[in-house]
């Protein structure tokens, strides 16, 4: 013990060292640093748990259990490989949408602008919902806020909250999304019901959930029910040349005729072009400073000394339900495309990893994936581990897009049952650790008729 700590007896002269009365100072502010709002005790954060350290950058201070988007990690790798490696702090902002979706800390701890506290990423804690509407079971983020809002799918579920709507004290498990109907159109034969309701595995999570789906006519335009815009065309001016059904409710005094039947096979016929858009989930990093442990996702990076940091995401093509949720017996055109937007200015290289992998469970590293197997070459660009898609230089916070006839070929070999998985890494030269975020959009023709 240090000679400034040594413990007095009664009757000894009292004698208090300025060291002494410093350790005095620093731990009462510790203290009273615990004891602020409703107060907690202290909790270490370790990379493998919920708990990790936030930054609040959100320009203003920030209350207990106040929500702030994931922004991107204190320490890069390629600035401080071992900060970075041995504890996950964050930098946490006001959120917005589509960007924070998903992507949010509960802090544990009144937090002053520009300090860092304790924040929950994954698991359960308390929270304050805005309830909408009474019959949501799920949560996410809201736009310019710092309060969870309910919805009907989100990566929060709520496992208890106060009756009533608006802003509601809640028990919510972050990560324990999915749920939820998404609105969306339910399309015949081959193409089933789009993603989004039901349990999903903790490997599908929030990531069936697709952005978009569009049928598009034989000259690439949109397919759409009401008044047609610029490059649209209406559903019933392919059909009959007029903008209903005929006969669009049929009664007693109006049987099924045939023209009824044709209009039916003439709008099977007209919608086999389909446009789906869906996220890809960056949720994996292999790191070759580091080669047998698993790195976060979200992040490329590539510096002068060879040192490099690789993303793995996935899209959710199907499911395995029953009956299965996705895209089944299709053929992707060309005309499909990876979008991509990076915070750095930076050449990518995009490739299909074809190795099977658990993102979850068992992540890949630099050395091995799912099992511990050994990559063919680590890095997982070797033969047997990915195949090259394509290449695109960015410009900060723009996207780019890397398409064509490599990647339909590739699209219709995951539809085929390949693995759905992406590998994205920096192919240039630089210091920077590099946000990076994805979307696919995959054009498709059904192989088969409607049925």
């Amino acid at each position: 013990m240090s000679e400034s700590l040594r413990k007095v007896k009664s009757g000894d002269p009292l004698v208090i060292p300025a060291q002494t009365f410093n350790t005095f100072v620093d731990a009462a502010r510790d203290y009273l640093q615990r004891q602020q709002g409703t107060g907690r005790k202290p909790t270490q954060a370790f990379r493998q748990t919920g708990i990790v350290l936030l930054k609040n950058a959100s320009g203003a201070d920030a209350g207990r259990f106040a929500v702030l988007g994931i922004d991107s990690p204190i320490f890069s790798p390629a600035e401080a490989a071992d900060s970075f490696a041995n504890q996950v702090a964050l930098v946490g902002v006001t959120p917005s949408v589509p960007g924070h979706a998903g992507k949010f800390a509960v802090l544990l701890e009144p937090v002053a602008d520009g300090e860092i506290g304790m924040g929950c990423v994954a698991g359960v804690c308390p929270a304050k919902v805005n309830v909408t509407d009474a019959g949501h079971e799920y949560a996410d983020v809201s736009d310019g806020e710092t309060i969870l809002a309910s919805c009907g799918s989100g990566a929060a579920r709520i496992l208890w909250r106060e009756s009533g709507t608006g802003v509601k004290w809640a028990i919510v498990r972050i990560g324990g999304g999915g749920g939820g109907e998404v609105a969306g159109s339910e399309f015949p034969a081959r193409i089933i019901t789009p993603l989004g309701s039901g349990a999903y595995t903790a490997k599908e999570q929030v990531a069936s959930t697709p952005a978009a789906l569009d049928w598009l006519d034989g000259d690439g335009d949109l397919i759409v029910t009401g008044e047609a815009g610029e490059d649209e065309v209406n559903l019933f001016t392919l059909i009959n040349d007029g903008s209903n059904w005929t006969d669009p409710s049929l009664s007693t005094a109006k049987f099924c005729r045939a023209v009824h039947l044709n209009e039916l096979r003439k709008a099977m016929e007209v919608l086999r072009h389909g446009r789906w858009k869906l996220p890809i989930y960056f949720c994996m990093g292999i790191f070759s400073p580091l080669p047998d442990m698993d790195w976060i996702g979200e992040i490329i990076g590539h510096n002068e000394a060879g040192d490099e940091c690789r993303s793995i995401g996935y899209s959710v093509f199907i499911t395995d339900d029953d009956p299965p949720r996705g895209l089944s017996e299709v053929a992707a055109r060309s005309s499909s495309y990876i979008e991509l937007t990076a915070d750095t200015d930076c050449s990518v290289a995009v490739y299909h990893c074809i190795r099977t992998l658990e993102p979850y469970y068992d992540p890949p590293t630099w050395n091995e994936y799912q099992g511990g197997s050994s990559w063919a070459s680590p890095g997982a660009l070797g033969s047997g581990d990915s195949r090259s898609i394509g290449s695109v230089s960015l410009t900060a916070d723009e996207p780019g897009t890397v398409g064509g006839g490599t990647l339909a070929t590739e699209l219709t070999k995951i539809v085929d049952g390949e693995p759905p998985y992406f590998l994205i890494r920096r192919s240039d030269v630089g210091p920077e650790t590099i946000a990076i975020t994805g979307n696919l959009v995959i054009e498709f023709d059904l192989d088969v008729p409607p049925n």
